[in-house]
């Protein structure tokens, strides 16, 4: 079989091994041969994982810039998760990796103006960037804009000294996923992006990215919210639809309640918002949305996490969201397991609701087998060890509300799997 194998030519050898998704099988390939090697080698340096290990983050820099070969040149995709990285690392990254595509670091306070600027000068065929907590101001922005021009999903959490004007300086880039987490707004000047009253005055200035597929905000106020839905609305100059957004499918939007963790946050955020307008606010969101529903058809995925959205809102999405699939409505009080079942039962590609905190328990929906089998041990167990608390429902829980033939059996690794979503989504 080896013989067979060791004849096939690179080409045909490559195109084999591009079907592992596991590093870990791709390293067991590159030492069979020395023409396995060879083919293996580029695919093992298109996205290397470096985890969360100190001593393999140094590693993988001397290898960079010591190899041999150009072994940067095979990089695409690079994720630097959980440990701390510095200019000098992104740019001894940018150096060796000049046709790097995806970029995401999750700790990018040490992250600046320094190196991002010759990321975008020097790495053109960027289409992803994702940047957390890094202090980088208008000139990575403009620098981005200049220079990166396939740039199509971009994620900026709490970059604090970015201006309020940032889409207006990225109108050269097409960018089809923006994802903005927003904390402690308060905290900052009126100039900043993290003033909402800033932020809602420059909606104009990113609604102009018709080709928007997934929009993500966490906690903006809710008069941003609104201003954001109602001027989805309005006409585009460029084409003839009737939104903004034809072709947007994803949709996260979480309330400044959603998931509150410390009474300090939840002081500053009362002391910051004026609660009677709030209040008033908040009156008209289900309307925005049932609007806004009716006008974006091709939504898949709604996040809606800690908005109070009623029995109305759900039946619009049953009637003008016909590819739903995922649906978040945790924090939400409202919502009464009657209208949960009515939405299953008119919303056929329904495969995942998230209903952490909405107050519903299993005894809500009686229809539901507590069961599942753990196929490790060919046993069934029942549920009711578990937590009373319903947090979900999963492809096979829709399929017992909707009456579908099952024995009620749920599978271990169903009951721990929820449905994978992108960092932009």
């Amino acid at each position: 079989m080896m013989t067979t194998f060791g004849r096939l030519p690179p080409e045909i050898v490559s195109l084999i091994l591009q079907q592992l998704s596991r590093q870990r099988d791709l390293y067991e390939c590159a030492i069979v041969n020395k023409t396995w090697n060879t083919t293996a080698t580029p695919l093992l340096w298109q996205q290397p994982s470096l985890r969360y290990d100190h001593n393999l983050r140094e590693t993988f820099f001397i290898c960079l810039a010591t190899a041999s070969h150009p072994i940067g040149q095979h990089i695409r995709v690079v994720k630097w998760y959980y440990i701390n990285y510095e200019d000098k690392h992104l740019l001894c990254l940018i150096k060796h990796a000049r046709s790097l595509q995806r970029l995401e670091i999750s700790k990018a306070h040490n992250i600046t103006d320094a190196s991002v600027e010759p990321l975008a000068r020097t790495c053109r065929d960027l289409t992803t960037l994702f940047l957390c907590t890094s202090p980088i101001t208008h000139i990575s922005i403009d620098s981005l804009n200049e220079h990166c021009h396939q740039l199509s999903n971009l994620a900026l959490i709490d970059c604090h000294n970015i201006p309020s004007t940032t889409f207006l300086r990225l109108a050269h880039c097409p960018l089809q996923g923006i994802c903005f987490k927003i904390r402690d707004w308060h905290l900052y000047s009126l100039d900043s992006l993290y003033s909402w009253s800033a932020l809602q005055e420059r909606i104009p200035d990113f609604v102009r990215f018709d080709r928007l597929t997934s929009l993500v905000f966490h906690e903006p106020s809710t008069s941003f919210v609104l201003s954001l839905l109602s001027t989805s609305q309005t006409p585009t100059t460029t084409t003839n639809s009737r939104v903004r957004w034809p072709y947007l499918t994803h949709l996260t939007l979480t309330h400044p309640d959603a998931n509150l963790t410390t009474v300090n946050y939840r002081i500053n955020r009362l002391n910051s918002f004026d609660e009677e307008e709030e209040k008033q606010n908040m009156d008209k969101v289900e309307d925005y949305f049932i609007t806004f529903f009716q006008t974006h058809p091709h939504l898949c995925s709604v996040i809606l996490r800690g908005y109070p959205l009623g029995a109305r809102v759900l039946e619009a999405m049953a009637a003008f969201l016909p590819n739903l699939s995922i649906l978040d409505l945790s924090w939400n009080k409202k919502i009464e397991p009657h209208d949960i079942r009515q939405l299953v039962m008119h919303c056929p590609t329904l495969t995942y609701i998230y209903m952490d905190h909405c107050g519903l328990s299993w005894d809500d929906f009686p229809e539901i087998v507590h069961v599942y089998n753990k196929s490790r041990y060919k046993c069934r167990f029942d549920l009711r060890p578990f937590p009373s608390r319903l947090c979900n429902l999963h492809q096979t829980l829709i399929n017992q509300i909707r009456g579908d033939d099952s024995d009620g059996s749920v599978s271990y690794l169903e009951l721990l799997t929820e449905p994978r979503v992108t960092w932009w989504q």
